[in-house]
């Protein structure tokens, strides 16, 4: 890279989620700041759902001698699904679902 010697390591996972978070507990841990917000009581009972996976490939270019990452570059799919409970009203007309999937890609290049 640059005229530097790098070792090049690749990494390649998939990354699953399957987790809930409890609003209560999400404006708890706001502090009491949060506390007294006009409404709060209303989503005691409100939790978010997440759901899916992303796989990721990673290459990352590091120069042994100086122990510096020099660059590395990423790239990837995701597709994960949030659902919401227990807020009044929502679940009226169905699932209260948004989906995301995609692609991305990232490069990070020390100067």
């Amino acid at each position: 890279v640059d005229g530097r010697e790098a070792a090049v390591i690749v990494t390649e996972m998939t990354v699953p989620m399957d987790f809930t978070m409890d609003f209560a507990d999400l404006l708890e841990s706001l502090g009491p700041e949060a506390a007294g917000l006009t409404g709060a009581d209303l989503l005691d009972d409100a939790q978010i759902s997440y759901s899916g996976e992303g796989a990721i490939k990673q290459t990352s270019f590091v120069d042994l001698e100086a122990q510096e990452l020099l660059k590395t570059q990423s790239s990837g799919s995701f597709d994960i699904v949030m659902s919401f409970s227990g807020i009044p009203g929502l679940e009226v007309a169905g699932p209260a679902e948004v989906a995301f999937d995609g692609t991305f890609t990232q490069e990070m290049t020390l100067r």
